[in-house]
């Protein structure tokens, strides 16, 4: 009886770790090189703005959601998506790529995109925070910042932890 068992379980135990190694291998392997793949267009398109680029982002989103819905968490998924959300100007939907990124990674430049896009949503509170915190990450980012009250909140939370020196 145990050896009829064992004969069954074979074929179980073969599927499951076909399914692990799918799940965990490939899925994650696919993810990345589809990233690369959108991170290339994305750029192109943000530098040329073709007309036709509100149409290839929708499509940019489109595949980097067939991962991020399967729960592949790729946080460069998460920033093209974002990036392509941008530029068909959905930004509430951009600002909730950023947010998703941010539970699995904190890089400064997510908190600093977060924060661009919170200013152009006028969440004026929410950009000042973001904004804050990826100075406080990468004090360089602040040379970034264009808007000259969320420079000087970004200057002063600098200036309270001595991480750069600005001449008066």
């Amino acid at each position: 009886m145990t050896r009829l068992l064992r004969l069954a379980l074979v074929p179980l135990l073969a599927v499951a770790a076909a399914y692990v190694v799918y799940r965990c291998c490939y899925l994650p392997w696919r993810a990345d090189v589809e990233r690369k793949r959108l991170e290339t267009i994305t750029m192109a398109l943000w530098q040329r703005q073709p007309i036709f680029a509100s149409v290839r982002a929708r499509e940019n989103v489109v595949a980097a959601r067939a991962y991020l819905d399967r729960g592949i968490h790729n946080t460069g998924l998460y920033m093209a998506a974002a990036a392509n959300y941008r530029l068909f100007d959905d930004l509430d939907d951009a600002a909730a790529m950023y947010r998703a990124a941010l539970r699995y990674d904190q890089r400064p430049e997510l908190y600093y995109n977060l924060g661009i896009v919170e200013l152009n949503r006028r969440h004026r509170a929410e950009a000042k925070a973001a904004l804050v915190h990826a100075v406080l990450f990468n004090p360089w980012l602040i040379y970034d910042i264009d808007d000259p009250e969320m420079y000087s909140a970004a200057q002063a939370a600098l200036a309270s932890r001595h991480l750069l020196f600005f001449p008066q």
